[in-house]
């Protein structure tokens, strides 16, 4: 496998130069300082980027922390020191009353600790992995946690090749970073009242700290600092998986959350990842019942409906108190990801339907060439225009009207009809036009041109249908187990790593890899 030299850097600084500076980084700030109050790092780049609280050790009772360095530790948010060391040091704390205690002379905090390292160069060691930045040592839940604060840039330096092989190429490494960077801002945002922002695993991102960093990882974050995949001027969530299996999935097909920018696209990587899962009739009945689902004895099990790209969309479970049909993502969800690995599976002797290629795709026919319009017959500070609207339209037009204090009648034109809408907050399908849509637009004339990245649709024809039965013995029990067999690693939401790998391969950049996943998202840089 070959991977890019920098010979690349100076194109990317380029296109770097091309990127929106994005204007709401004050927002951000607001927020990150209303629960971030940290040193500043003596490196200037720090000062100007958040920093994020990674809980690297939960559900500890005792723990301890050595320091290559000088440091000292104070109580969480405050200034004061309660110990300070010229050279390393190890730190011990156990729980008591329900309260951290500093094993040495610093008593017991309901706040915690904060262990500071006054040499950056230094490293902190906790679990036997080294990490950069701040420790803190908190209790969440009646237990220790341990959370490392480090700034944004210096935590993805230990998620990239925790994520991703270094090996891979160049431009995938940039893929990820962005992508990782854009997950871990959107996080900042989600859990204010919680000591800490992410999980240091696949709950989140994994994360290695110093321990895991690699020269090349590093240097792919250094190439894209500062930019995040922005839908509507925010980051968005930013799902990845390891190997979609042939096709993405939508965020609504699999979460729920119908959001423009997690659609379907093929992913380039059907053949690489093969798994079967072996699971006790008792068991499967066990796990479905600890989320929810009352059954009975289980009797047959198969793939009742496909979805258009070939996902187990609905499973048939037959049993002995009646049927139940549940979505191929709750049962996913029910007997654990890492088990059942992607919901391209089916059960043993069921044929799958075969994975739609590039021939497939009617993304195409949907393109409007006629120039169409869209009007607008009341403006107001910032409109949306919410879905059913074609995603291609390039051209737009606002109509003054009889009053812009009050919401009014909006009528949307394109090829699936023309579309009514009244009153209400209403959401547009491409951001760029966001900013244009304002009091000072009426009357003006502006275009959109979606670039040359194809909107991709299947046609509901192609779904494969209901499944009465798969044919005899098909899904039924041998000596009490049940078979799945399927392909692809992960919830398949958003980037495909190896189907990043693949198209970097083929030379696409990190930029056209990300618009490629995240459907209509614009690169910002926020420092």
């Amino acid at each position: 496998m070959k991977v890019k030299g920098q010979g690349m850097m100076p194109i990317i600084i380029t296109r770097m130069s091309n990127i929106n500076r994005i204007p709401i980084l004050s927002f951000f700030i607001l927020i990150f300082s209303s629960f971030y109050l940290f040193p500043v790092n003596a490196d200037g780049e720090s000062q100007s980027q958040p920093w994020i609280r990674v809980v690297i050790l939960t559900d500890a009772s005792s723990v301890s922390i050595s320091v290559s360095g000088p440091s000292y530790i104070n109580q969480v948010m405050t200034t004061e020191s309660i110990l300070s060391f010229d050279t390393g040091h190890t730190y011990s704390f156990d729980i008591s009353s329900g309260q951290a205690r500093l094993n040495g002379s610093g008593g017991t905090t309901s706040s915690g600790f904060s262990i500071i390292q006054s040499d950056e160069s230094g490293r902190l060691t906790c679990n036997g992995r080294s990490y950069r930045g701040i420790m803190r040592v908190q209790v969440w839940e009646g237990k220790l946690i341990c959370v490392n604060v480090v700034p944004i840039e210096e935590y993805l330096w230990g998620v990239v090749p925790s994520e991703v092989p270094d090996t891979w190429p160049t431009e995938t490494l940039r893929a990820q970073a962005v992508a990782a960077r854009t997950y871990a801002l959107r996080a900042l945002m989600q859990y204010p009242d919680r000591p800490f922002d992410v999980y240091a695993t696949v709950l989140d991102q994994v994360y290695h700290g110093a321990s895991g960093e690699s020269q090349l990882a590093t240097q792919a974050c250094i190439d894209t600092s500062g930019v995040a995949c922005t839908y509507d001027r925010l980051p968005i969530i930013a799902y990845y998986h390891a190997a979609s299996g042939g096709w993405t999935a939508s965020g609504e097909e699999m979460f729920g959350r119908n959001l423009p920018y997690l659609r379907a696209v093929p992913s380039r990587d059907a053949t690489v990842y093969r798994w079967t899962y072996r699971i006790s009739t008792s068991s499967l009945a066990t796990a479905l019942r600890n989320n929810g689902f009352q059954v009975g004895n289980i009797q047959r099990v198969f793939v009742h409906r496909f979805s258009p790209e070939g996902r187990a969309e609905e499973v048939k479970i037959i049993h002995s108190n009646g049927v139940l049909i549940i979505s191929g993502a709750d049962l996913r969800s029910a007997l654990e990801p890492q088990n059942l690995e992607s919901t391209y599976f089916t059960v043993e002797g069921q044929e799958a339907p075969e994975i739609p290629d590039e021939s497939t795709w009617t993304g195409a026919a949907n393109v409007i060439t006629t120039n169409p319009i869209e009007s607008y017959s009341c403006i107001n500070p910032q409109i949306f225009i919410p879905y059913p609207v074609p995603l291609s339209i390039d051209a737009c037009k606002i109509v003054s009207s009889d009053t812009i204090s009050s919401p009014g009648r909006i009528t949307v034109i394109g090829t699936d009809g023309e579309f009514v809408y009244t009153a209400g907050s209403i959401w547009i399908a491409q951001p760029e036009r966001v900013s244009d849509l304002t009091t000072n637009a009426i009357g003006r004339d502006f275009s959109y041109f979606p670039g040359t990245t194809p909107v991709f649709n299947l046609n509901p024809a192609d779904d494969t249908g209901t499944i009465s039965d798969p044919g005899d013995g098909v899904g039924d029990p041998s000596n009490g187990t049940i078979v799945f067999v399927g392909h692809g690693c992960g919830h398949g939401v958003g980037m495909s790593q190896h189907g990043a790998r693949i198209l970097a391969e083929d030379g696409w950049t990190w930029d056209q890899i990300l618009k490629y996943f995240y459907t209509g998202v614009e690169l910002q840089r926020f420092w």
